[in-house]
Order: C-alpha cells, then sequence, then structure tokens
C-alpha cells in the first residue's frame, strides 16, 4: 500500500466489487480530490481573512451600528415611515426569505379590504329639513306612492333620498351596500323599489329574498311590505319557523296538474327557517332581489348554500346595516357585483345626547337606574345575559319601578305582552339583552340605559340607535367604573361626544337591602 492519499490498494478489492456500478474506481478518486481541495482551501482561510469578499458575512451587530451613522442616538424619527423603511433594508439585506415572507403578509392584508369600501358615498344626516314625499313622486308609480301617503308618510329621509332612486334607475344593476344608522328609513329605502320593479310581473314566482336577523323584526318588515303592496297583484311570505315546512311550503307554491308553481313574489325570512327551507329544496333560480338587513350580525351557511341555489346574471344583493362598513373582510366575502358603498356622513344622532355615570360599588347600580326613571319615561335597560335581566327586573319591580323584562328563556307571547304595555305607557322600562333587542322597534323611546357595558363599538351603535329616531331627542346613558377604561377609547374612535355625571347628584335613596338581594340573585 502507497503512503500517498489517491493509492487504491487502501481500499479491499472485496468492498469495491459490493459497491453499484455508478460508484466506480474514478468516482472515489474525484470525490477523494474534492475533500483534499477543500481542506487546503480552509487552510488558506486565515490567511485571505483581510481580503475583501464579494459576499457581505457582516456580523449580526454591523446593521446595528449602520443604522446609528444614518440616524444618532440623539436623533428622535420625524415619522413611523422612517423606521418602517429601514426595517425593511434589514430584512432585504440580510433576510432575504423573510423579506419575501413580509412581502406576501402585506399583499395578503391589502387583499381583506375592498378598493370599493374606501372611496364610500356619504349620506347627508340632517334630519331638521327633510323633504316632502313629493320630491319622489316623479320616480313612483301612482299606486305605490298612494299606499305610502296612506301610511302617513309626509317627508323623505336622507338614506331613502339617495338610495331610491339608484335603485330604480334604469341600466344594469349593481349591488349596494349601505352604512345607516337604525331608524334612518331603511326598510323603505328597499321595500319602495323591489315593489316598484316587480308589480308588473306576468305570473307569481319568488324574485325577492329579505333576510332579517329575529322574528319580531322579520314581522315587523312582513307588515310594511302588506301595507306597500296593496292594489298590487304581489304576494309576500313570511318564514320565521312559527309554522311547519309543510304549512309553509303549501303557502309557497300550488299543484296543477302534477306541477308545482310558486304563489309567492317576496318572501320575508330569519336565517335559521331559510336554511331548512334550502336544504327542502326551495326554487330561487328567478331571485331578482336579495336584501340582507343588519347584514353585520348575519353571517353563516345559508349564504354560502343560497349562491349555489341562486342565478347569479340575475340577482342583484342590497345590504343594510348600522355598522357595515366595520367589517370590510366579510364584505369581500359576499362576492358582491360592481359594488357601491353608502355610509352616513354623521357618528352620532342630532337629537341623541350620551352620558356617562360612574359608580363605585355594585349594589349602587339598581338604585341609579330607580332615579332615573320617571313616570313618563319610555326607557330601555341592556345587560349582557339573561340572568342578568330577570335579576334586574326583579330588583326593580321591589323598588316601585314599572318594568318588564324581556329576556331570551320567555316565550314569545310573553316578550310581546310586555312591547304592548311598553307602547301604551302602562311600564316604564323594557330589560333586555342585545340579541332579543334586534328585532324592537320602539318610536316611543326616549331613553336608552346601558346596565351593562357594551362588548364592541357596533354593539354601542346598535343600542344607541333605539333612542333619538329620525331625528327625534333621546338621551343614551352608560354606567361604568374605572376598569372600563377600553370603553372611553371605544367612544372616542366613534367620534361619540359625552356628559359625565356625577352620582352624588342623583336622588338616590339608601336601601340596606337592596346589595344584599343582588348578591343573592
Amino acid at each position: 500500500m502507497g503512503d500517498g492519499l489517491f493509492d487504491i490498494p487502501r481500499f479491499e478489492p472485496e468492498r469495491i466489487e459490493k459497491l453499484p456500478e455508478k460508484r466506480s474506481k474514478s468516482s472515489f478518486l474525484q470525490k477523494a480530490k474534492e475533500r483534499a481541495a477543500k481542506r487546503k482551501l480552509q487552510e488558506q482561510v486565515p490567511e485571505t481573512k483581510s481580503e475583501p469578499k464579494p459576499v457581505n458575512h457582516e456580523p449580526k451587530s454591523e446593521p446595528v451600528d449602520q443604522f446609528a451613522e444614518v440616524h444618532p442616538a440623539n436623533d428622535a424619527f420625524e415619522n413611523d415611515s422612517v423606521k418602517t423603511e429601514i426595517i425593511e433594508e434589514e430584512e432585504k439585506t440580510d433576510f432575504k426569505i423573510f423579506d419575501n415572507i413580509q412581502a406576501q403578509k402585506k399583499k395578503r392584508i391589502a387583499a381583506s379590504f375592498p378598493r370599493w369600501c374606501e372611496k364610500p358615498e356619504v349620506i347627508d344626516g340632517d334630519f331638521t329639513n327633510l323633504p316632502p314625499l313629493e320630491e319622489l313622486h316623479e320616480f313612483l308609480d301612482d299606486t305605490i306612492y298612494k299606499n305610502l301617503e296612506a301610511m302617513n308618510f309626509t317627508s323623505v329621509f336622507p338614506v331613502q333620498r339617495a338610495i331610491i332612486p339608484e335603485l330604480l334607475r334604469r341600466g344594469p344593476p349593481r349591488d349596494l351596500a349601505v352604512q345607516a344608522p337604525t331608524g334612518s328609513g331603511k326598510t323603505i329605502t328597499f321595500l319602495v323599489p323591489i315593489v316598484q320593479k316587480l308589480m308588473h310581473r306576468a305570473i307569481p314566482s319568488i324574485r325577492a329574498l329579505i333576510v332579517l336577523p329575529t322574528r319580531e323584526l322579520a314581522k315587523q318588515v312582513n307588515d310594511v311590505l302588506l301595507e306597500l303592496i296593496k292594489g298590487t297583484k304581489l304576494a309576500s311570505h313570511l318564514l320565521v319557523g312559527a309554522t311547519t315546512l309543510d304549512q309553509d311550503c303549501n303557502k309557497l307554491t300550488q299543484t296543477i296538474g302534477g306541477e308545482k308553481y310558486a304563489t309567492c313574489d317576496i318572501i320575508v325570512a330569519t336565517p335559521g327557517r331559510l336554511m331548512d327551507h334550502l336544504e327542502n329544496g326551495l326554487d330561487l333560480s328567478r331571485l331578482r332581489f336579495l336584501v340582507v338587513d343588519e347584514a353585520d350580525r348575519m353571517r353563516g351557511a345559508w349564504l354560502e348554500k343560497l349562491e349555489q341555489k341562486t342565478n347569479r346574471a340575475l340577482l342583484q344583493k342590497l345590504l343594510f346595516s348600522a355598522t357595515l362598513a366595520s367589517d370590510p373582510q366579510f364584505l369581500s366575502s359576499l362576492k358582491l357585483r360592481f359594488p357601491k358603498l353608502y355610509t352616513s356622513g354623521w357618528t352620532q344622532p342630532a337629537g341623541l345626547t350620551e352620558e356617562m355615570i360612574r359608580y363605585g360599588r355594585l349594589d349602587e347600580k339598581p338604585r341609579i337606574i330607580r332615579s332615573l326613571i320617571k313616570d313618563d319615561t319610555r326607557a330601555l335597560i341592556f345587560v349582557n345575559s339573561n340572568e342578568s335581566a330577570v335579576a334586574l327586573d326583579d330588583l326593580l319591580k321591589k323598588s316601585g319601578v314599572r318594568c318588564e323584562s324581556i329576556a331570551k328563556t320567555l316565550e314569545n307571547w310573553q316578550r310581546k305582552n310586555a312591547i304592548k304595555k311598553f307602547k301604551k305607557g302602562k311600564i316604564s322600562a323594557i330589560i333586555c339583552t342585545d340579541v332579543v333587542a334586534r328585532g324592537l322597534d320602539l318610536d316611543c323611546c326616549n331613553l336608552v340605559i346601558n346596565y351593562d357595558v357594551a362588548l364592541s363599538a357596533a354593539t354601542h351603535v346598535h343600542r344607541s340607535g333605539r333612542t333619538a329616531r329620525a331625528g327625534s331627542a333621546g338621551v343614551c346613558i352608560t354606567l361604568c367604573q374605572l376598569k372600563h377604561k377600553p370603553y372611553f377609547f371605544m367612544m372616542k374612535e366613534l367620534g361619540r361626544k359625552y356628559i359625565q355625571r356625577s352620582i352624588s347628584k342623583l336622588e338616590i335613596k339608601e336601601e340596606s337591602r337592596t346589595k344584599q338581594e343582588f348578591m343573592e340573585k
């Protein structure tokens, strides 16, 4: 065996014979030469350390020094964009793979915000000088105009003035998203154009679908619709789960000669009941209008199922909500076609006064409520749970307040009875949760009390929107503590102006049993 590095005899013949054919004697020589060349190169590295290299292998601390040269320690950043730009440069220099990930992340975030949301058409929210109903006469059929007069409509609200002509114009239909506060006339805004465009149809078929979050709200919209379609051939049906599926199907269709034919033109439904009918084979192939009211609360599988049942070429989507533009990612998931966004130009209703009362102990809250409610008060008191609604109802009744709870645990007839008493003035307050309140339409409400702080900005907007409707006066009072700092920041983001009231200025009578009774509940 030789002493050289590349002498083959140092390998055993038996070992070489067992190797695959690809790994021949020459391949072993080549690999051995490569290893030798690599060792030689490594031995030469210390000698050439000071020589410049084409590749930048700077230590991790050097980018900080370079950053300090451009921006000395005693200089402050002029704006965040400078800092962002430098950080991106560092990532680009030393961590190119992370730079690609960062670019993909930015692209993904930008895609979640539709461009049409960036430049909405602003609707003037001035309720002081409302134009008369005659302003819309040129756009409306005489039958619909007379029905509006019979319903005691004498003026046009800003959202109606902007949207109704847009929906009645000729040309290719486009989807609309309308952000308008509760009580701004949204129901008439979408019902009038739908009725006018469908009133001259030849044969009945389901051509309009109106989806609302609660049974009560759906019934209110259907009641308005029934008044509006008087004198026309149109028919509507309410799908809210009050009847069985078979009963609904018998009203939606009739069988002639073994074939089923539609007897209804417009459906007003809740998402749950609509889903039942979609799974049962509801025919929506001729659907022209889809209206989603309170769209920010209407997510679910029903929307995807609906897309499969409709003819997209004919369908026009109309979305309405008080907080619609707060979730543009949800808007992008709705697959709107050439959409246009309308939004109210005001953040707080002109007639709304917002107040905050800071309390110390928990037992002070029921006594504050009692001091706020007078004989002529019509108050909605919001709590965050059904249990709190029942407990507060019991406490206030014991202290002499005429109130009723409409918690979700009650039967539907019990809630209806409480609402009737409230409208007639037999009770001064209704205690409810946000879920139940979504279906309430109480024009007589002049006071909203947030017994429990709203958990989101959208919830606060919906709560306060129950009063000061259509330019009338109303007050929204929130009971809060120092720990509710996020609520104050939320009010600032909403652009809401509020008055802080001191608990010492309220006429509160001490009762020794109040705290004990409250804690027992």
